[in-house]
């Protein structure tokens, strides 16, 4: 069995020790945040995260570039996305 992983450096660590991460988990390159040992996947759908822009913590949000405008968010660190072209 081969394997690969792709490197990127789409990721930031918070003050608070949480990791946001870019991972293509679900088959879609998306946001992630890990914190007190458990995963949270901040971003989903039939699109794919490219990059992680900047994270603002003070406001609680991060940028991301994206195939699509729009993303949810299931973590107390909101994401927006801005569409590539």
């Amino acid at each position: 069995m081969k394997s690969w992983l792709n490197l990127s450096d789409a990721y930031h660590v918070l003050k608070d020790g949480s990791l946001i991460w870019r991972s293509e988990r679900s088959g879609y390159g998306h946001l992630y945040r890990f914190a007190s040992g458990k995963w949270t996947q901040m971003t989903k759908g039939d699109w794919v995260v490219t990059d992680l822009v900047g994270v603002d913590e003070a406001k609680g949000g991060c940028s991301s570039s994206a195939t699509r405008t729009t993303c949810s968010s299931s973590s107390s660190i909101r994401s927006t996305s801005r569409s590539r072209t």
